[in-house]
């Protein structure tokens, strides 16, 4: 079930909800337009925003239909481009709660992406220095996971359904899909249906 019709189900059920929900659908539906007036970002409908979006920068920005951007620590979903030839794709149907994205070169995400208070950078600094390793594209694939005080940095590459656990450093790395990786930075991943069995939850 998509997260517009889950938001949608559960407003029936609660007034109150109801009414977050219907603002959340004007807010999207008014950040879908000023951005797309102003040239920022393609943004398609439906777009369900009960908190802060920001997005800034001279690059490009696309977000797929069906996404929600939930309250976090990070206050909803800030976005940056750092060159005008800066990429960020975003699928649908992701939970974007307090994501934070600096771009120089190219981040993607696949479909149905959960992320919580989490920050997403393909360079080291915002501005180069004489230090600075350059922009590398990340991929983040359908149906990750990234959790709370995560980082994925440069050059990584986050498999589907992939779990990165709380407070984890990806920095370069690969994860394979269906796999938790955590630590700082990030040891050996651990495939998902081993853990599972060791829980007896499988």
């Amino acid at each position: 079930m998509s997260n517009v019709r889950k938001a949608l189900r559960s407003a029936i059920v609660d007034p109150k909800r109801a009414w977050r929900t219907a603002v959340a659908i004007v807010r999207g539906s008014l950040c879908v337009a000023w951005y797309r007036l102003r040239g920022k970002a393609r943004i398609a409908f439906p777009f369900l925003v009960f908190e802060r979006v920001r997005i800034a920068g001279p690059g490009r920005v696309a977000i797929g239909p069906r996404c929600v951007v939930h309250p976090n620590a990070f206050r909803g979903l800030s976005i940056v481009t750092l060159d005008r030839a800066a990429r960020v794709t975003i699928g649908s149907d992701c939970n974007l709660g307090g994501l934070a994205i600096r771009c120089r070169e190219s981040v993607i995400v696949g479909d149905r992406m959960m992320s919580a208070r989490s920050l997403i950078q393909d360079t080291d600094f915002c501005a180069p220095t004489e230090h600075d390793r350059g922009a590398s594209q990340i991929v983040i694939a359908g149906n990750a996971w990234l959790g709370g005080e995560s980082l994925v940095l440069g050059g990584s590459h986050v498999g589907a359904d992939a779990v990165l656990g709380w407070n984890a450093c990806c920095d370069g790395h690969t994860v394979p899909e269906f796999h938790l990786v955590t630590g700082n930075p990030v040891v050996r991943p651990v495939p998902i249906p081993k853990l599972l069995d060791l829980t007896g939850t499988s």
